[in-house]
Protein backbone atom coordinates (compact mmCIF):
# COMPACT_ATOMS: atom_id res chain seq x y z
CA UNK A 1 0.00 0.00 0.00
CA UNK A 2 0.77 3.54 -0.60
CA UNK A 3 0.34 6.02 2.02
CA UNK A 4 0.81 9.60 0.65
CA UNK A 5 0.48 12.71 3.17
CA UNK A 6 0.26 16.10 1.77
CA UNK A 7 2.03 18.05 4.11
CA UNK A 8 1.22 21.37 1.72
CA UNK A 9 -1.12 22.09 -1.24
CA UNK A 10 -0.84 25.60 -1.90
CA UNK A 11 0.75 27.16 -5.12
CA UNK A 12 3.56 30.26 -4.68
CA UNK A 13 1.02 32.97 -3.68
CA UNK A 14 -0.18 31.88 -0.61
CA UNK A 15 1.48 34.02 2.61
CA UNK A 16 3.51 31.38 3.68
CA UNK A 17 5.00 33.43 6.12
CA UNK A 18 2.02 33.79 8.09
CA UNK A 19 1.69 29.95 7.85
CA UNK A 20 -0.89 29.12 11.09
CA UNK A 21 0.54 25.64 11.98
CA UNK A 22 -2.60 24.44 13.73
CA UNK A 23 -4.68 21.82 12.14
CA UNK A 24 -7.38 23.14 11.77
CA UNK A 25 -6.62 25.96 9.50
CA UNK A 26 -4.83 23.44 6.98
CA UNK A 27 -7.48 20.75 7.23
CA UNK A 28 -10.31 22.75 6.39
CA UNK A 29 -8.31 24.20 3.06
CA UNK A 30 -8.85 27.65 4.91
CA UNK A 31 -4.82 27.73 4.75
CA UNK A 32 -2.80 26.23 1.91
CA UNK A 33 1.35 25.70 3.19
CA UNK A 34 4.18 25.05 0.55
CA UNK A 35 2.96 22.51 -2.21
CA UNK A 36 5.10 18.72 -0.35
CA UNK A 37 3.99 15.06 0.12
CA UNK A 38 5.71 12.22 2.23
CA UNK A 39 5.53 9.43 0.51
CA UNK A 40 5.29 5.68 2.72
CA UNK A 41 6.54 7.77 5.73
CA UNK A 42 10.26 7.64 4.23
CA UNK A 43 10.09 9.79 0.84
CA UNK A 44 9.62 13.45 0.98
CA UNK A 45 8.90 15.24 -2.36
CA UNK A 46 10.38 19.06 -1.97
CA UNK A 47 10.80 21.40 0.55
CA UNK A 48 9.64 24.44 0.49
CA UNK A 49 9.76 27.11 3.32
CA UNK A 50 6.24 25.72 5.56
CA UNK A 51 8.09 21.65 4.99
CA UNK A 52 9.56 21.60 8.72
CA UNK A 53 6.11 23.41 10.07
CA UNK A 54 3.94 20.93 8.56
CA UNK A 55 5.65 18.02 9.82
CA UNK A 56 5.44 18.94 13.08
CA UNK A 57 2.27 19.87 13.03
CA UNK A 58 1.08 16.51 11.40
CA UNK A 59 3.40 14.40 13.83
CA UNK A 60 5.67 13.34 10.79
CA UNK A 61 8.22 10.53 12.23
CA UNK A 62 11.96 12.44 11.04
CA UNK A 63 13.34 8.92 12.02
CA UNK A 64 11.58 7.26 9.51
CA UNK A 65 12.52 9.93 6.31
CA UNK A 66 15.27 8.95 4.54
CA UNK A 67 14.96 10.78 0.92
CA UNK A 68 13.97 13.64 -0.09
CA UNK A 69 13.22 14.43 -4.05
CA UNK A 70 13.14 18.16 -5.71
CA UNK A 71 10.67 18.29 -8.56
CA UNK A 72 12.48 22.33 -9.16
CA UNK A 73 14.21 24.74 -7.28
CA UNK A 74 11.35 27.73 -7.15
CA UNK A 75 11.31 29.23 -3.53
CA UNK A 76 8.01 27.62 -3.25
CA UNK A 77 9.29 23.95 -3.85
CA UNK A 78 13.10 24.07 -2.60
CA UNK A 79 14.00 26.06 0.64
CA UNK A 80 18.32 25.83 1.78
CA UNK A 81 16.57 26.74 5.31
CA UNK A 82 13.96 24.32 5.29
CA UNK A 83 16.34 21.54 4.01
CA UNK A 84 18.91 22.59 6.14
CA UNK A 85 16.76 22.64 9.55
CA UNK A 86 15.23 19.31 8.19
CA UNK A 87 18.94 17.72 8.25
CA UNK A 88 19.66 19.38 12.00
CA UNK A 89 16.63 17.41 13.42
CA UNK A 90 17.37 14.21 11.89
CA UNK A 91 18.56 12.30 14.74
CA UNK A 92 20.60 9.72 12.81
CA UNK A 93 24.36 8.96 12.34
CA UNK A 94 23.35 8.20 8.42
CA UNK A 95 22.90 11.28 6.23
CA UNK A 96 19.68 11.81 4.12
CA UNK A 97 19.86 11.49 0.55
CA UNK A 98 18.76 14.54 -1.13
CA UNK A 99 17.50 13.38 -4.92
CA UNK A 100 17.74 16.61 -7.50
CA UNK A 101 17.58 16.80 -11.65
CA UNK A 102 21.41 16.81 -13.06
CA UNK A 103 21.05 20.36 -14.02
CA UNK A 104 19.70 22.18 -10.86
CA UNK A 105 22.67 20.17 -8.53
CA UNK A 106 24.32 24.06 -8.73
CA UNK A 107 21.32 25.27 -6.42
CA UNK A 108 22.36 22.79 -3.96
CA UNK A 109 25.85 24.96 -2.35
CA UNK A 110 26.18 23.68 1.27
CA UNK A 111 23.57 21.18 1.15
CA UNK A 112 26.78 18.85 0.14
CA UNK A 113 27.91 18.89 3.62
CA UNK A 114 25.20 17.85 5.28
CA UNK A 115 22.97 15.37 2.59
CA UNK A 116 23.75 12.52 0.34
CA UNK A 117 23.14 13.91 -2.58
CA UNK A 118 22.18 11.96 -5.56
CA UNK A 119 21.57 13.17 -9.82
CA UNK A 120 17.92 12.48 -11.49
CA UNK A 121 18.10 12.36 -15.32
CA UNK A 122 14.76 12.32 -16.82
CA UNK A 123 13.14 8.83 -17.91
CA UNK A 124 16.03 7.14 -15.92
CA UNK A 125 14.53 4.97 -13.07
CA UNK A 126 15.91 5.00 -9.84
CA UNK A 127 15.24 2.77 -6.80
CA UNK A 128 14.29 4.64 -3.92
CA UNK A 129 13.52 3.45 -0.06
CA UNK A 130 11.82 0.25 -1.65
CA UNK A 131 10.33 2.21 -4.22
CA UNK A 132 10.59 2.16 -8.33
CA UNK A 133 11.12 6.18 -9.24
CA UNK A 134 10.71 7.11 -12.71
CA UNK A 135 11.60 11.07 -13.00
CA UNK A 136 9.84 12.90 -16.14
CA UNK A 137 9.87 16.35 -17.71
CA UNK A 138 7.61 19.05 -16.48
CA UNK A 139 6.45 21.71 -18.80
CA UNK A 140 7.32 24.04 -16.54
CA UNK A 141 10.35 26.38 -16.23
CA UNK A 142 13.04 28.08 -13.96
CA UNK A 143 13.98 31.11 -15.27
CA UNK A 144 18.02 31.42 -14.94
CA UNK A 145 18.93 27.85 -14.50
CA UNK A 146 19.80 24.71 -16.54
CA UNK A 147 17.61 22.50 -14.82
CA UNK A 148 14.37 20.65 -15.99
CA UNK A 149 11.66 20.14 -13.68
CA UNK A 150 10.41 17.09 -12.88
CA UNK A 151 7.01 14.93 -12.31
CA UNK A 152 7.72 11.43 -10.45
CA UNK A 153 6.04 8.33 -11.53
CA UNK A 154 5.86 5.99 -8.34
CA UNK A 155 5.81 1.95 -8.62
CA UNK A 156 5.51 0.22 -5.20
CA UNK A 157 3.87 -3.32 -4.77
CA UNK A 158 2.04 -3.46 -7.69
CA UNK A 159 0.84 0.39 -7.21
CA UNK A 160 1.18 3.02 -9.42
CA UNK A 161 1.57 6.69 -8.33
CA UNK A 162 2.14 9.45 -10.49
CA UNK A 163 2.51 13.50 -8.97
CA UNK A 164 2.42 16.17 -11.29
CA UNK A 165 3.33 19.05 -10.20
CA UNK A 166 4.41 22.12 -11.16
CA UNK A 167 3.50 21.92 -15.00
CA UNK A 168 0.82 21.99 -17.79
CA UNK A 169 -0.22 19.46 -19.90
CA UNK A 170 1.47 16.13 -20.19
CA UNK A 171 4.57 15.78 -21.97
CA UNK A 172 4.50 13.57 -24.69
CA UNK A 173 7.69 11.83 -22.47
CA UNK A 174 5.86 11.37 -19.80
CA UNK A 175 2.34 10.38 -21.45
CA UNK A 176 4.37 7.59 -23.19
CA UNK A 177 5.58 6.37 -19.78
CA UNK A 178 2.41 5.90 -18.26
CA UNK A 179 0.26 4.96 -21.18
CA UNK A 180 0.38 1.07 -20.83
CA UNK A 181 0.42 1.55 -17.01
CA UNK A 182 -2.75 1.46 -14.61
CA UNK A 183 -2.57 4.35 -12.62
CA UNK A 184 -4.08 3.71 -9.07
CA UNK A 185 -4.16 7.99 -8.03
CA UNK A 186 -2.61 10.88 -9.58
CA UNK A 187 -1.96 14.52 -8.63
CA UNK A 188 -2.47 17.29 -10.62
CA UNK A 189 -1.31 20.44 -10.56
CA UNK A 190 -4.33 22.44 -10.65
CA UNK A 191 -3.26 26.40 -9.99
CA UNK A 192 -5.44 28.04 -12.20
CA UNK A 193 -8.64 26.60 -11.43
CA UNK A 194 -11.18 27.34 -14.16
CA UNK A 195 -10.34 30.54 -15.07
CA UNK A 196 -10.44 31.35 -18.57
CA UNK A 197 -7.71 33.56 -20.56
CA UNK A 198 -4.55 32.81 -17.57
CA UNK A 199 -1.23 33.19 -19.39
CA UNK A 200 -0.10 30.72 -16.60
CA UNK A 201 -1.92 28.11 -18.53
CA UNK A 202 1.78 27.40 -20.60
CA UNK A 203 2.85 26.31 -16.90
CA UNK A 204 0.18 25.55 -15.00
CA UNK A 205 -2.99 23.31 -15.33
CA UNK A 206 -6.30 24.81 -15.24
CA UNK A 207 -9.69 23.04 -14.48
CA UNK A 208 -10.62 22.71 -17.94
CA UNK A 209 -7.36 21.17 -19.45
CA UNK A 210 -7.28 18.54 -16.71
CA UNK A 211 -10.27 17.65 -17.56
CA UNK A 212 -9.41 17.08 -20.99
CA UNK A 213 -6.35 14.98 -19.91
CA UNK A 214 -8.82 12.93 -17.55
CA UNK A 215 -11.04 11.98 -20.46
CA UNK A 216 -8.14 10.42 -22.56
CA UNK A 217 -6.53 8.41 -19.26
CA UNK A 218 -9.48 7.35 -18.88
CA UNK A 219 -10.66 6.54 -22.69
CA UNK A 220 -6.77 4.48 -22.59
CA UNK A 221 -7.36 2.71 -19.70
CA UNK A 222 -4.66 4.66 -17.66
CA UNK A 223 -6.84 4.73 -14.30
CA UNK A 224 -7.78 1.83 -12.22
CA UNK A 225 -11.39 1.84 -11.83
CA UNK A 226 -11.09 3.13 -8.25
CA UNK A 227 -7.77 5.59 -9.32
CA UNK A 228 -7.62 9.02 -7.06
CA UNK A 229 -7.89 12.30 -9.10
CA UNK A 230 -6.69 14.75 -6.64
CA UNK A 231 -5.73 18.23 -7.56
CA UNK A 232 -3.25 20.27 -5.76
CA UNK A 233 -0.60 23.14 -6.11
CA UNK A 234 -3.98 25.49 -5.77
CA UNK A 235 -3.55 29.09 -6.11
CA UNK A 236 -4.98 31.25 -3.49
CA UNK A 237 -7.42 33.42 -5.67
CA UNK A 238 -8.26 31.50 -8.11
CA UNK A 239 -10.46 29.34 -7.05
CA UNK A 240 -13.40 29.21 -4.32
CA UNK A 241 -13.60 28.00 -1.09
CA UNK A 242 -12.30 24.67 -0.21
CA UNK A 243 -15.68 22.86 0.48
CA UNK A 244 -17.33 24.52 -2.55
CA UNK A 245 -14.63 23.26 -4.33
CA UNK A 246 -14.66 19.91 -3.42
CA UNK A 247 -18.14 19.64 -4.24
CA UNK A 248 -17.85 21.23 -7.43
CA UNK A 249 -15.13 18.55 -8.63
CA UNK A 250 -16.47 15.94 -6.47
CA UNK A 251 -19.30 15.84 -9.61
CA UNK A 252 -16.40 14.59 -11.82
CA UNK A 253 -14.68 12.23 -10.06
CA UNK A 254 -11.97 14.86 -9.25
CA UNK A 255 -11.10 16.02 -5.51
CA UNK A 256 -9.02 18.69 -3.83
CA UNK A 257 -6.30 18.29 -1.39
CA UNK A 258 -5.61 19.71 1.46
CA UNK A 259 -3.12 19.76 4.07
CA UNK A 260 -2.84 17.37 6.06
CA UNK A 261 -4.98 15.19 3.48
CA UNK A 262 -3.73 10.99 4.05
CA UNK A 263 -4.18 9.05 0.62
CA UNK A 264 -3.82 4.98 1.06
CA UNK A 265 -3.64 3.38 -2.14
Amino acid sequence: MFKILFLGTGAADWPFKKYPGVPPALLSGEFRGSSSILVNGKILVDCGPTVPAAMETFNVALSRLSDILITHTHGDHFSLKSLETLAGRVKSSARLNLWMEQGALEKAGTLNNIYNIHKLEPGREVSIAGCSVMPLPANHRVSNSPESPLHFLFSFSGKNFFYALDGSWLSTVAWRAIMNLQLDAIVWDGTIGDLPGDHRIFEHNSIPVIRLMNQTLQANGVYADSARIILSHLGRTLHPGHRELAKNLGEEGMEPAHDGLLVKI
